[in-house]
Parts: C-alpha cells; sequence; structure tokens
C-alpha cells in the first residue's frame, strides 16, 4: 500500500508519515485485515479442537471441544451423541464464522464480488453491457431527470 500512487501523492504534497497512516494507509488495509481475520477464526477453531482431540491442545481441565470429541470416543458404540453434537457444534461455529466472512468481503468489496459474477455471466447467451451514460444523454431520456 505505501507504494501505491495515493500515498506517493500524499509524500509528494509534504504531509507526514504518522499523517499519511492513519488517513491513507489505514482505510485502505483495514477492510481486508478485517476480513481475512473472520475467515481465519474458523480454522483456528478447527486447529484447537484437533489438537485438543489428539491430547495435545488445552490441559485437561479447561474445556475443550475437541476433548469433549475424544471423551465420547469410546462410547460412539452406546452414546453416540457424546461425540455427535460437540462435532455438530465445531461444524455449525466454523461455517458460521465462515458465512460471516465470506458476506463481510462482499460488503466491504463490492468490485472483487461484482468481478466474480462478471465472469460467471460471461458464459450466458445474453450479457449486460456497461452503462454508457453519453449515449443515454444523447437518447433524450436524460432530460426527464434533474428537474
Amino acid at each position: 500500500v505505501s507504494r501505491l500512487a495515493f500515498v506517493d501523492a500524499a509524500r509528494a504534497l509534504g504531509t507526514s508519515v504518522w499523517r499519511i497512516v492513519p488517513k491513507h494507509v489505514l482505510p485502505n488495509v483495514f477492510p481486508t485485515v478485517l476480513t481475512l481475520l473472520a475467515s481465519q477464526i474458523g480454522a483456528v477453531i478447527l486447529l484447537e479442537a484437533s489438537l485438543s482431540f489428539l491430547g495435545a491442545g488445552v490441559p485437561p481441565p479447561a474445556p475443550a471441544w475437541g476433548s469433549l470429541v475424544a471423551s465420547g470416543r469410546d462410547q460412539v458404540g452406546n452414546a453416540w451423541w457424546i461425540s455427535a453434537f460437540p462435532g455438530v457444534a465445531i461444524l455449525a461455529v466454523v461455517i458460521a464464522f465462515n458465512s460471516v466472512a465470506d458476506w463481510l468481503r462482499r460488503v466491504i468489496d463490492p468490485v472483487a464480488t461484482t468481478n466474480a459474477v462478471s465472469s460467471i455471466a460471461c458464459s450466458c447467451r445474453y450479457q449486460a453491457r456497461p452503462f454508457d451514460r453519453s449515449a443515454w444523454l444523447r437518447s433524450g431520456r436524460a432530460s426527464l431527470r434533474g428537474r
């Protein structure tokens, strides 16, 4: 980000680094960091549950989803729900965090979503054309607006 044109322009105007970072760099970095953070929470939950299941995670007196799944491993034939419900809870929470991360990505960066949708739409028979303002103004329909 520090090599982009708007940062170079701010430097050329004599803006200090302490003013460029909060004014120009952080607003452009924050959406990406927020999206990455939300998408990595699910991976961290799975990692912690896996390590706890193997016995290398949180020590036994502390509750962990992986240790709850591991505690029911011996009783799967008689009481399957001891392992199944913590496993379903892990699945639901990871899917929820990934869905929130995907929603954040769409809300924060609509250009990426538009590019993905337009690349899918290119395979369609009828393609949407970009809006041509000059052709719209020449058509005469523009006179209806702005009065």
